[in-house]
């Protein structure tokens, strides 16, 4: 029961603010610790891009995405996780942190892979269609100011597919195609560290991604989230 319950509360809080895909991070450098549960749930808002040169697809229209997630330490310096944009997009990843601020390095570091799906439709008779597969290569960088709280920001590359289909009349054949896009990302954010044990955690941040030579094409959110580290096995 208690796991049901630190899973399905993330969720129930994402879905009061669910309105389109996100963007959002939520996680600084450091990992979960080995054999702990990591339960979050978040919110943001800003202007969420599709990229099309279909005639009907919107460029950049205004989003409000809520953000569940899991996480879970592997080994030491090693976990991995699942974020649910509802209702917009789900991404799953792994992070290896390979520098320490508690070593004495002036900075924590970490890197990853993700991978990240979304799909769309304009309306119930479907005449818009998108499908966005994103490859996402981050690096986190985090440095704590005292014990309570921690700075982070990161920076990636996104390697994003997009597929879309427009269909004017149900009498006509449908239009589509894929657009390949090399993207970058970063944000900055600031992490509260609360508790005995600083398990639980309040994020502020903001994010960006934007096509490369490409102005007119971004994505921009910033937002609130809370998680806390559950250790599974009680010691």
């Amino acid at each position: 029961m208690k796991v049901l319950n630190l899973i399905a509360l993330p969720l129930l809080f994402s879905s009061l603010f669910a309105g389109c895909s996100s963007i959002m991070m939520f996680q600084g450098a450091k990992t979960v610790p080995q054999g702990s549960l990591q339960t979050g749930a978040g919110f943001s808002g800003g202007a969420y891009a599709s990229r099309h040169t279909l005639g009907k697809f919107d460029l950049v229209t205004p989003s409000v995405a809520g953000n569940a997630w899991l996480r879970y330490g592997i080994v030491d310096s090693l976990d991995a996780g699942f974020n649910v944009a509802v209702p917009g997009n789900m991404t799953a990843d792994a992070k290896w942190n390979f520098l320490k601020e508690s070593d004495g390095h002036i900075m924590t570091a970490s890197t990853g892979f993700g991978y990240g799906f979304s799909v769309g439709n304009s309306d119930e008779k479907a005449s818009q269609v998108q499908r966005v597969t994103d490859y996402i290569f981050p690096l986190y960088l985090s440095r704590d100011a005292g014990k309570y709280v921690t700075f982070y920001a990161v920076p990636r590359y996104i390697y994003r597919l997009t597929y879309n289909q427009e269909r004017l009349a149900a009498s006509l054949p449908a239009t589509s195609e894929t657009i390949y896009d090399n993207m970058w990302g970063a944000g900055l954010g600031v992490m509260f560290n609360l508790g005995a044990e600083k398990k639980q955690h309040i994020m502020l941040e903001c994010q960006r991604t934007a096509v490369f030579r490409k102005a007119d094409f971004f994505s921009f959110q910033c937002g609130a989230g809370i998680s806390g580290d559950w250790n599974l096995f009680g010691h």
